[in-house]
C-alpha cells in the first residue's frame, strides 16, 4: 500500500525545488539557507549526528524560518477539499517531494522519542491554530509535517483570540516511540521550543489530551479522553503504559454519540454543543479502515470493547462458545465511508465461531469488507464445506491467504 502513495520528485535536488517554488530567490538562498547551514554543520552538535548531511539541515532551515514557504510545502500532504482525488494531491507533492523525504529523514533518523531513559522527551507538547478547527482524530499519529511547542503560551500565541489549542501527549509505552525533531537550536525562532513531528507510524498515535476554544476558553479535555480510548480501540493502538484507563463515563459518551448517530442526530437527553457535533461527525465519516486487535482490547478496553464486540474473552488451547468475540454489526453504519474491518484474534488466543459470525455478517452492509487475521493458527482448519457453503448461501465470498481471511458481499 506504501508503494501506491509513493511520490517521484518533479525536481532533481532541494535547491532546484525551492528556487522553481518562487518562494525563495537565489540571493536569498544562498545568505539565509546555504551560509547558515554550512555554518551549523560545522557544530558540535551536528558533527555527532553521524550521517546527516547538509541538505537535512537545509531542510529544517527552510521549514522553521520560511512561514509562507511552510505553510505551501504543508498543503501538499492533505486535500484541499473533500472532492480533491489522491492522484491531484500527490501531483502537487511532487513540487516538494526531495523537502519532504528529507524532512521524514530528518525526523526519524536524527529526531527524539519519549524514552526520558536515553535522552527522550514526554510532553505535553502544544498546538496552536489560528481558526476553529476540528481534527477528526483523537488518537494521532502526524503523518505530514505538524509543528508543536513545549510552551503552552506559544501554542496561544499562534492560536489567537479566534483559534484552538490542541494538546498531546506521548505518555504511553507505544506513543513514546514516536519520533519528533527539536528544532528549537537552528530556528531563528528558538524562543517557540518548536518540535517537528512528521512521518509518524499509525502504531505509535499520540493522545489529544484536550483542545481548547481560545475565545471561550472551554477545554474538552473529558470527552477527548472518551474519545482518544475509542479511537484507539477500532485503529488496534497498544496502550501500554498509558495513564488514562476507561471508565464508566468514557462508555456513557461514546455509547450516547453512537446512539445519536444512528437515531439520525436526535440524542433525546443527549446534550452536545456544535464543535463537538462537529468532532464526532468528522471523525466517522472520515474512518475507512477499522483494525480490532482483540487481545489489546481484552487487555485495557474491556468495557469499551462491548461497543462493538459481543464479548471479548481469551480462549487460547479452548473451544469457542456462543458469540464470544463475534463482530457486532448494528454501529457500522456509524461510519459512511468505512470499506475494511479488520480484525486480529492474535494466533488462536481470541477464536469464534464462525456460525455465530454468520448472523453478523447478515445484517454488515455489503460495500465492507472483513478480514481475520489468525497468524496461521486456527482459521484454515475451521473453514469446513458446512462452513463455506453457508457463507457462499448468504452471499459471501471467502478466501483464505495465509495469514488472514477475507470475506467480501458477492454483490459487489
Amino acid at each position: 500500500e506504501d508503494s501506491k502513495m509513493f511520490v517521484k520528485p518533479k525536481h532533481d535536488n532541494l535547491r532546484d525545488e525551492i528556487l522553481e517554488s518562487g518562494f525563495l530567490t537565489k540571493s536569498k538562498w544562498m545568505e539565509f539557507v546555504d551560509l547558515k547551514g554550512r555554518r551549523y554543520l560545522k557544530s558540535e552538535r551536528v558533527r555527532k549526528m553521524k550521517g546527516l548531511t547538509l541538505s537535512h539541515l537545509f531542510s529544517v532551515i527552510l521549514y522553521c524560518d520560511f512561514g509562507v514557504l511552510c505553510t505551501a510545502f504543508s498543503g501538499t500532504f492533505r486535500r484541499e477539499n473533500v472532492f480533491e482525488r489522491i492522484e491531484k494531491v500527490m501531483a502537487r507533492h511532487s513540487e516538494f517531494a526531495v523537502f519532504g523525504r528529507l524532512l521524514v529523514e530528518l525526523v526519524t533518523k536524527f529526531g527524539s522519542d519519549g524514552d526520558v531513559k536515553w535522552g527522550g522527551e514526554r510532553g505535553p507538547f502544544f498546538c496552536g491554530i489560528n481558526c476553529i478547527l476540528n481534527i477528526g482524530s483523537f488518537a494521532i499519529c502526524f503523518k505530514g509535517p505538524c509543528s508543536t511547542s513545549t510552551q503552552r503560551a506559544v501554542a496561544l500565541n499562534f492560536a489567537k483570540e479566534s483559534g484552538v489549542v490542541v494538546k498531546v501527549n506521548n505518555d504511553s509505552d507505544m506513543s513514546s516511540y514516536q519520533r519528533f525533531f527539536d528544532c528549537s537550536w537552528i530556528s531563528n525562532y528558538f524562543e517557540e521550543a518548536e518540535r517537528l513531528w512528521i512521518g509518524g507510524r499509525s502504531e505509535c498515535a499520540l493522545r489529544i489530551v484536550s483542545i481548547t476554544i481560545v475565545r471561550t476558553a472551554k477545554t474538552y479535555q473529558k470527552m477527548m479522553r472518551a474519545l482518544f480510548l475509542f479511537d484507539a480501540m477500532i485503529s488496534g493502538v497498544d496502550l501500554r503504559e498509558s495513564p488514562i484507563t476507561e471508565n464508566a463515563a468514557d462508555y456513557k459518551l461514546i455509547s450516547d454519540l453512537m446512539e445519536w448517530t444512528l437515531n439520525g442526530g436526535d440524542g433525546g437527553s443527549m446534550e452536545l454543543d456544535l464543535y463537538l457535533k462537529n468532532e464526532w461527525n468528522l471523525f466517522r465519516r472520515n474512518r475507512e479502515e477499522i483494525k480490532l486487535n482483540l487481545r489489546l482490547m481484552n487487555r485495557r478496553l474491556k468495557s469499551l470493547s462491548k461497543l462493538v464486540m459481543f464479548n471479548v474473552v481469551e480462549n487460547y488451547k479452548k473451544t469457542a462458545n456462543g458469540m464470544d468475540n463475534v463482530l457486532k454489526p448494528e454501529w457500522i453504519p456509524i461510519f459512511p465511508s468505512l470499506n475494511t474491518v479488520e480484525i486480529d484474534t492474535n494466533g488462536d488466543a481470541f477464536k469464534f465461531r464462525f456460525e455465530a459470525l454468520l448472523e453478523s455478517m447478515q445484517s454488515i452492509p455489503s460495500s465492507v469488507t472483513v478480514i481475520v487475521d489468525d497468524g496461521g493458527q486456527w482459521i484454515e482448519s475451521a473453514l469446513t464445506d458446512d462452513v463455506l457453503a453457508s457463507y457462499d448461501a448468504a452471499g459471501w465470498n471467502m478466501d483464505y491467504k495465509y495469514p488472514k481471511l477475507t470475506m467480501k458481499s458477492k454483490e459487489r
